[in-house]
C-alpha cells in the first residue's frame, strides 16, 4: 500500500511500526515549505570502499582477509588488526586517490534522486580533505548529480560527532552514532548493517537497515505517509 513501509516477504514487527511512525512524525513536524534534513554518509553507505581496503591489504601483506574481518569500526581492534592511523593514511587515502573508479556503489540512484527531491539531502562524511576531489569525481561517475553546491558535501575530521550537525535523519555505518542519537527523539538513525555494526540495539529511532536502499525507501514511504 502506498505510504506504508513494508519489508518484502517479512511481516512488520511492532518495532518496525514504531520506527516508521517516528520517521513520519519528523516529516509531520516540519512547517509548510520546510524539508526534513537528511545526512548521507559515504564510506560503507554510499561507496563500498571497504572492499578496496581488503584487496589492498591482502595484496601488500599476502593475507586472505574478507570484508567480514573488519568486524570492529576501529580497525586496530578488528581481525585485520591494523591501527586506525595506519589504516587511514596507508589504505583509506590510497583507495580514494588511486582506485575511486573501482569502488562499488551501494545504492539505487533513482531512489536517491527521489529522497533528494523530497528532503534537503547532504553528504556528511568524516574524511580527509585530500579525498574530497576524488569523491566528487566518484559521484559524477555514477551520475549522482544532486550534490552540486559546496555546502551539500559536508566533510569533517575523523572522530567528530556527526550528531552535532543539524540533521533530522542520518544514514550511516558508525556504531557510536547510536549512542549520541538514541536519546534525541527528534532525530532518526539508519545504521546500515556492516560486519562492524553487530551488537547495536534497535530502538524507536535507531534502525539497523539491511541496505542503504532500505533506508532510502523507508524515507520515501514515510514522506508519502506524512
Amino acid at each position: 500500500m502506498a505510504g506504508t513501509f513494508r519489508r518484502e516477504s517479512l511481516q512488520l514487527s511492532d518495532l518496525d511500526k514504531l520506527q516508521f511512525q517516528a520517521l513520519v512524525r519528523i516529516f509531520q513536524g516540519k512547517a509548510p515549505g520546510e524539508k526534513a534534513r537528511v545526512a548521507l554518509d559515504i564510506d560503507g553507505v554510499t561507496a563500498d570502499v571497504h572492499t578496496i581496503f581488503v584487496d589492498e591489504i591482502n595484496r601488500r601483506k599476502g593475507t586472505k582477509y574478507t570484508i567480514d574481518d573488519i568486524n570492529h569500526y576501529d580497525t586496530g581492534k578488528s581481525r585485520i588488526n591494523i591501527p586506525i592511523k595506519e589504516f587511514l593514511e596507508d589504505y583509506y587515502i590510497h583507495a580514494w586517490l588511486n582506485h575511486w573508479k573501482e569502488i562499488p556503489l551501494m545504492l539505487d540512484v533513482e531512489k536517491l534522486k527521489e529522497v533528494a527531491f523530497e528532503t534537503e539531502l547532504h553528504c556528511l562524511s568524516n574524511r580527509k580533505e585530500i579525498t574530497r576531489e576524488p569523491l566528487k569525481m566518484y559521484l559524477d561517475h555514477h551520475r549522482i548529480t544532486m550534490f552540486v553546491e559546496p555546502h551539500q558535501i559536508v566533510t569533517q575530521d575523523f572522530g567528530k560527532d556527526k550528531s552535532e550537525n543539524n540533521y533530522d535523519v542520518y544514514i550511516d555505518d558508525m556504531p557510536s552514532l547510536a549512542t549520541s542519537i538514541g536519546p534525541k527523539k527528534n532525530k532518526f538513525l539508519f545504521l546500515v548493517k556492516r560486519p562492524y555494526t553487530n551488537g547495536v540495539a534497535e530502538t524507536e529511532n535507531i534502525r539497523i537497515a539491511r541496505s542503504t536502499n532500505e533506508a532510502l525507501q523507508m524515507i520515501i514511504d514515510a514522506k508519502r505517509a506524512a
